[in-house]
């Protein structure tokens, strides 16, 4: 039997990098992934991948940043399995600039999707 079977994994950031590498894992551990993010090609990409060579994958289009997001996306998880067992709180961004070449616009940005998105999770 697998690990994660019977398991429900919800993976913000999970179009590509680590949350992708993330969902591959999970799924080959019997979990059903459902990977999140604002990149829809590449998440419903990555859920088409994980589903070929993993197991059992959703895409969700989900903007970590907006309560509104965070409770549709909890909700939906509810409806199709009844729970969820794990989260992995991956979703962040990083735009390669030097912190004094930030702007403070593209600062609050980068809070917003690594801090806020946190946070919103936990009243979700």
């Amino acid at each position: 039997m697998n690990k994660m079977q019977g398991k429900v994994v919800l993976i913000t950031g999970g179009a590509m990098g680590m949350g992708q590498a993330h969902a591959h894992v999970f799924a080959s551990e019997g979990a059903q992934v459902v990977l999140t993010d604002v990149n829809e090609t590449k998440g419903r990409e990555t859920a088409a991948a994980v589903k070929q060579s993993s197991g059992s994958a959703l895409f969700l289009r989900h903007d970590v940043t907006s309560a509104n997001d965070w409770q549709a996306v909890v909700a939906e998880c509810i409806k199709r399995f009844g729970k969820v067992d794990v989260l992995v709180n991956n979703a962040g961004i990083d735009n390669g600039a030097s912190l004094f070449d930030l702007t403070a616009s593209q600062w609050d940005a980068i809070l917003d999707v690594n801090l806020k998105g946190n946070f919103l999770c936990s009243q979700a």
